[in-house]
């Protein structure tokens, strides 16, 4: 619906000059509006920004972006750097220093760019039009011309819709971006737990490596007394190799997994991570019962919030749609004069006959738009809810299965020590005390691996329900061991 307001001048040589300076004003004002007020600032995209911009910040630094971090989500983050870093304090590094996490976080702005957008009403319209005579003048010899604003006034159908999609959808980025901030943060915990158990279980190996180192010396020097057989020097030889072959693969797999954390994190291979003894895991009689941490998925999981904000979006569109079924309608005043100096004011109307395009095309888009997101949502919920019974299951199975080989740990560690002293006192062989050793290793290598199954099975429990802290710290036996070992 157009508005339309005419200016004209009269033929007289007296009226022309009076309009003359009105033309010129609106005329410099025009092209003043034209020039915008915003001006353009180079972003420049080279090897010396990009390295500045994946420097490592200073621990100052990385406090105050947790401080920010704290102020924007209402959430309890801490980062202790004088006993090492823990797996929850490593996902807070990483949700802080991660780049893509930087560039994911951009879509927030993007989103309130949108939002700004959709609240924006178009520009009034202002033209000038000059018409040259070229046939016989009329009475008055005039020139004619014109000049009309314009503007659209049926941009204000649906604005309001637009604006509360715009909103919803503001919200669900926002929701999503804290998913996948949830997600890297769940990455770097794993990672974290990964470096401790392979950290466990090198010091498990290079511990089978010294006794074993130990006993090829005591069968050397026994079979040049007498009492130890080629056999038993033999067989302790090649149990030895396997030890430093196996502490080799263990060390492999520890940098490996240091590296992980550093990219995980967001930090260069370079950079220190010093993390910190971890405590005994806690029980499965603390996690809440299955019933509480389905019936609150929906609302933990923030992917879940995220798809409610963009089904609340999809509805304000729908709404939109529907309202831009009104038929289109162009009123204007007009005002002019032509060449004989008759002056005519008045105005026009036109409608849009809603015969072939009602809009239906949109609306169907839209409607069926809403339908995947509702279908969408739902599926996502139930997928939440049977991986929260799968990780519940995995996890009191590997409970049984860790209080199993814990008891078996116990008990080679046991026959390890009563042999050991049998050997010493000359009561068993060499073979016998070899045999306890590689019992006790297979023991100790079998429930570091149960509890790294576990903790994983519980941060899968955690990415089901989006509860961050059913996942407690892990502990690291080797010092126990070693306690045990010099008792």
């Amino acid at each position: 619906m157009f508005q339309r307001l005419g200016v004209r001048r009269t033929g007289e040589n007296r009226t022309a000059k009076r309009f003359l300076p009105l033309r010129k004003q609106v005329i410099a004002s025009l092209l003043s509006l034209l020039t915008g007020c915003t001006s353009y600032t180079p972003m420049p995209l080279d090897r010396e920004h990009v390295d500045a911009a994946l420097q490592t910040p200073s621990r100052e630094v990385i406090a105050l972006r947790i401080e920010e971090l704290k102020r924007g989500s209402g959430k309890s983050l801490t980062l202790d750097w004088t006993d090492g870093v823990s797996p929850e304090e490593a996902a807070v590094l990483a949700v802080v220093l991660n780049p893509h996490l930087r560039a994911l976080r951009d879509d927030r702005m993007l989103a309130r760019a949108q939002l700004l957008e959709a609240g924006i009403l178009p520009n009034p319209e202002i033209s000038y039009d000059m018409e040259a005579v070229v046939g016989e003048k009329g009475v008055t010899g005039g020139q004619p011309f014109g000049l009309s604003l314009n503007w659209l006034p049926t941009s204000l159908i649906g604005r309001k819709d637009r604006i509360g999609s715009a909103e919803a959808h503001a919200k669900s980025v926002d929701l999503e971006v804290s998913w996948q901030e949830w997600l890297v943060a769940e990455r770097a915990k794993l990672a974290a737990f990964r470096v401790s158990f392979s950290r466990e279980l090198e010091v498990a190996r290079r511990e089978q490596v010294e006794d074993l180192e130990l006993l090829a010396q005591a069968t050397g020097k026994g079979l040049r007394m007498g009492v130890a057989t080629a056999r038993d020097v033999a067989e302790t030889k090649a149990a030895l190799l396997a030890a430093r072959s196996s502490l080799e693969e263990a060390s492999a797999r520890g940098t490996v997994e240091l590296a992980e954390l550093h990219r995980v994190i967001g930090l260069s291979p370079a950079e220190e991570i010093p993390l910190e003894a971890a405590s005994p895991l806690d029980p499965i009689s603390k996690l809440p019962p299955e019933s509480v941490l389905i019936g609150e998925i929906e609302h933990r999981r923030l992917d879940l919030r995220a798809y409610l904000m963009g089904y609340e979006s999809q509805e304000a569109r729908v709404r939109a749609a529907v309202r831009a079924q009104f038929p289109r309608i162009r009123f204007g005043l007009r005002g002019g004069r032509d060449t004989d100096g008759i002056e005519t004011v008045g105005f026009g109307l036109s409608i849009e006959i809603p015969i072939f395009d009602r809009n239906q095309g949109k609306i169907a888009i839209q409607r069926a738009s809403r339908q995947q997101l509702f279908d969408e949502y739902v599926a996502r919920v139930f997928e939440a809810r049977t991986q929260t019974h799968l990780a519940l299951t995995r996890i009191r199975g590997l409970e049984r299965q860790l209080a199993a080989a814990r008891a078996s740990t116990a008990e080679a560690k046991r026959i390890f020590d009563r042999t050991r002293q049998s050997v010493a006192n000359g009561l068993e062989t060499s073979r016998a005390y070899l045999a306890a050793i590689q019992g006790m290793q297979r023991a100790r290598v079998h429930e570091i691996s149960l509890r790294a199954l576990l903790v994983e099975a519980r941060l899968s429990l955690e990415l089901a329900t989006g509860d961050f802290g059913l996942v407690g710290n892990i502990a690291v036996d080797a010092r126990e061991s070693e306690e045990g070992r010099t008792k």
